[in-house]
């Protein structure tokens, strides 16, 4: 039986979703964004602030926050509430070995996920990323293409890993943070910093 969903967003994230979503059991109604110009694959339902009706109107199951920037991410959040489900969504492509994976996560193809890892909420985890063992990956983390990230390596609500970024085992990365694109992190980065280079130094705060 197909679960009927709507995507919060209509950018390049809110597409790559959907199409994530095609051979899925979730069917797609539309997308609901305040921008109604939009050149989409299903039509703009109506805004966040209209969530309730919207549910209700299309008879929806569940949404998907497909927003890129995590800190609009949480904002978002706050429409949703307890309203309506957020679904975690892997697909079958990936490699995951661990169940703890928040709601409102997606695991693109490719990507491995090893044993014992925990993800929080409203993550993305991208194409080719490998998460080694006992892994923690909290709220509202961006972690982009191709990152390769050891065991036991712990990271902060609101962190982006860049593309092709590496990190060592034991790692701790604090909250707010940037990991520039092939930074080589070898040693903790604090809250609120941008680190980049090989090894990855702090630039700006």
């Amino acid at each position: 039986m197909k679960i009927n969903l709507a995507i919060i967003g209509s950018g390049g994230f809110a597409r790559e979703f959907y199409a994530l979503t095609l051979s899925s059991d979730f069917n797609v109604i539309g997308f609901i964004d305040s921008n109604t110009d939009q050149n989409l694959p299903k039509p703009i339902l109506g805004h966040e602030k209209e969530l309730l009706y919207l549910k209700n109107k299309y008879d929806l199951n569940s949404v998907f926050i497909a927003v890129g920037n995590s800190s609009k991410r949480s904002k978002i959040l706050v429409y949703i509430d307890n309203l309506i489900a957020q679904p975690t969504f892997i697909h079958p492509a990936s490699t995951v070995l661990s169940n703890e994976i928040g709601s409102g996560t997606v695991v693109y193809p490719n990507a491995t996920v090893m044993n014992d890892c925990t993800i929080g909420n409203n993550c993305i985890i991208n194409t080719g990323v490998t998460l080694g063992h006992d892994t923690k990956i909290s709220n509202f983390c961006n972690i982009n293409p191709g990152t390769n990230i050891a065991g036991c390596v712990s990271i902060g609500e609101g962190t982006t890993i860049g593309i092709g970024a590496s990190i060592k085992e034991n790692i701790k990365i604090g909250k707010n943070t940037v990991v520039g694109a092939g930074a080589n992190v070898v040693r903790d980065v604090p809250d609120n910093v941008t680190v980049f280079g090989n090894p990855a130094d702090v630039r700006d705060g």
